[in-house]
């Protein structure tokens, strides 16, 4: 086959790809800047890498806090539940000094350098975007050289959509809505996968084998390991399909004296060789890299790989599906139940794979009506190493126990890469190009909304007013449309039975981040106790215990003043709670009495008793609802 991997673009090409990029790099950054803290140039954050830096610019391993003396004395201080008052989370307790069990890398590449340079701090959601930014321009720019290779040139149209694509239908707008020691670690993880991948496509998709550029994605992959340890699977990957080559090409014994095989190997097992070193300098054990010693929650501490976590895990990383709803952003994470979930599980709402990047799906059932360009077999065993690199990469994350939104991070932008690679190539069935672009399209939009919402709607805590003008300008009946602080007036009857358990939900109103919720628990025979409480992450809470009338319903009003921002609540015509809130984002749609539906979970909270809904008024120029 004829080599392409030289092709020009035409100039309308990399025009679009220069449109496109600078589209996307400003749709990070202001997810960057959304929701986390500004960024500040000349002021120390202590975020957990910043402090990483600090204690390697002044010559140690450890982070430069010292643990408070009451943690240090009390039975088992890694346990979070008990430390927690004192101890900082997530970090590691090890011969009484603060450690990461984060990778090494990220601190490597910018942290260190910007504190030796500038002498302060650099924002970690700056280095969020930086990262996330740097590894979609490589996925792009290995896009191009696949596709050139194939000899295909799509559409122009078609190339900007499955640019965009790449960027946006992938958990990175996602993952900067809220960027920590966590974010760090894998969005520099992303930055160093995709610069080896681009760099093992430049070594491989061409005539010949470019040991300057094997060399150079041996590093990248093994700098990646400095990020997260299960993206050893991708650098494994791409060495196995080389030494294969090579080995099939030569016989064994050039196989040994190899020089690109060398060039390769020599700097991924220096990184190895020196992640090993780190981890022994600082816990004693070169395999060891902090987690036995994580400050934790019991229930997620020290995760280890078991085959009963296999099935929940492929299908919360692959197949759960989102909530689609009427109301802006229209797409969030919920947390989906699976039978097969083992008793120690720790999960956070998340979306499978195929859901959230309807390509992948897609591309999947059209994929044997592929026309696969015929060529040498090492550019087909290119495309098969990311794909086997990234599923093992996810296989190994299923079989934790531990599932998150953000760990897809570690192996969808390669699938996506494959999938946008495949759907450029013509196809023996007329029409399939239609239908991967409105995969795409899909992707873009649930991208897009997952961006809006990020972990724990962070963006309408930030900044609620602009939550509400950025939904108002989406066209949507009145009665889906968040508002922000409108007039709120319930008024419902509620029969409470006898013997009722637990906190039971009243009214409610808004969503996850803008989440109000009035809830009652039975106290004694003849009283319930009422539970006014704001956004689960920041909100205060007011309570008071109330008599129930005997033998007859209780009425409750219910009233949120605008300007004031403090809800008032009347229990059977007396004034018994004035909550001020910090804010109050909900559509009328949103507002329910007798079941709560404001969290994660798909399936709404009820009231157990009866209730009668007597009137429900929202406005803010005007009743938005009422009835």
């Amino acid at each position: 086959m004829t080599d392409h991997s030289r092709t020009i673009w035409p100039f309308a090409y990399r025009a679009a790809f220069a449109v496109v990029a600078a589209t996307v790099g400003a749709l990070y950054l202001w997810c960057a800047q959304a929701a986390n803290p500004r960024f500040e140039w000349r002021h120390d954050k202590s975020g957990y890498y910043d402090l990483l830096a600090r204690g390697f610019a002044s010559g140690h391993l450890y982070l430069p806090l010292d643990p408070a003396p009451q943690m240090l004395v009390l039975p088992n201080p890694l346990n979070y539940q008990q430390s927690g008052e004192w101890a900082l989370q997530d970090a590691v307790l090890y011969h009484n000094r603060y450690y990461l069990y984060h990778g090494v890398t990220p601190a490597l590449l910018l942290f260190l350098p910007w504190r030796l340079a500038s002498g302060h701090d650099l924002p970690e959601a700056f280095a969020g975007f930086l990262f996330c930014f740097a590894g979609y321009l490589f996925a792009c720019l290995t896009l191009l050289r696949m596709l050139a290779w194939a000899g295909q040139r799509p559409p122009l149209w078609q190339f900007g959509l499955l640019l965009l694509t790449l960027g946006i239908s992938n958990p990175a707008p996602f993952l900067l809505q809220r960027v920590f020691v966590y974010e760090i670690a894998i969005s520099g993880g992303y930055f160093c996968v995709s610069a080896g991948v681009w760099c093992f496509a430049r070594a491989v998709l061409a005539g010949t084998r470019s040991s300057k550029f094997l060399a150079a994605a041996g590093f990248c992959f093994g700098l990646a390991i400095g990020c997260r340890p299960n993206l050893a699977a991708m650098g494994a990957s791409a060495f196995a399909l080389l030494a294969w080559w090579i080995f099939r090409e030569l016989g064994y014994k050039a196989w040994i004296r190899s020089r690109e095989l060398m060039a390769f190997l020599l700097p991924f097992a220096l990184c190895v060789a020196g992640v090993a070193f780190y981890n022994h300098a600082r816990f004693a054990d070169p395999l060891e890299f902090g987690l036995r010693y994580q400050i934790a929650d019991p229930s997620y501490a020290n995760p280890k790989p078991l085959t009963g976590n296999l099935a929940p895990g492929v299908y919360h990383l692959f197949a759960a599906a989102p909530e689609f709803t009427p109301e802006f952003p229209f797409v969030r994470l919920v947390m989906r139940d699976f039978s097969l979930t083992p008793r120690r599980y720790v999960r956070e709402p998340a979306a499978g794979a195929f859901a959230f990047s309807p390509l992948l799906f897609a591309v999947l059932l059209l994929a044997p009506f592929t026309v696969w360009p015929r060529a040498e077999s090492r550019a087909t065993g290119f495309f098969l190493a990311i794909l086997s690199g990234a599923f093992t990469c996810a296989i190994g994350i299923a079989s934790l126990g531990l599932i998150s939104h953000r760990y897809s991070m570690d192996f969808v932008p390669y699938l996506l890469l494959c999938a946008c690679f495949l759907s450029a190539l013509p196809s023996r069935v007329r029409g399939v190009s239609w239908v991967t672009c409105l995969a795409s399209f899909a992707g873009i939009f649930i991208g897009l909304a997952l961006g809006v919402t990020g972990p724990n709607d962070e963006f309408v805590q930030k900044q609620p007013s602009v939550y509400a003008k950025l939904a108002g300008l989406i066209p949507s009946r009145p009665r889906y449309r968040p508002l922000h602080n409108p007039e709120l007036l319930v008024e419902a009857d509620f029969s409470f039975p006898n013997n009722m358990q637990g906190r039971v939900p009243l009214i409610a109103a808004g969503r996850v981040g803008s989440r109000y919720l009035l809830s009652a628990e039975a106290v004694q025979d003849g009283s319930v106790r009422l539970v006014s409480e704001t956004t689960f992450t920041v909100g205060p809470l007011a309570n008071v215990e109330v008599a129930l009338l005997p033998a007859s319903s209780n009425r409750i009003r219910l009233q949120f003043h605008a300007q004031t921002r403090i809800v008032q609540i009347e229990w059977n015509g007396q004034t018994v709670v004035e909550h001020a809130l910090p804010f109050l984002v909900t559509s009328a749609s949103q507002v329910s009495v007798g079941f709560d539906q404001t969290g994660f979970s798909p399936i709404p909270a009820r009231f157990p008793g009866t209730v009668a809904v007597r009137s429900l008024l929202l406005r803010q120029t005007g009743f938005i609802a009422s009835r």
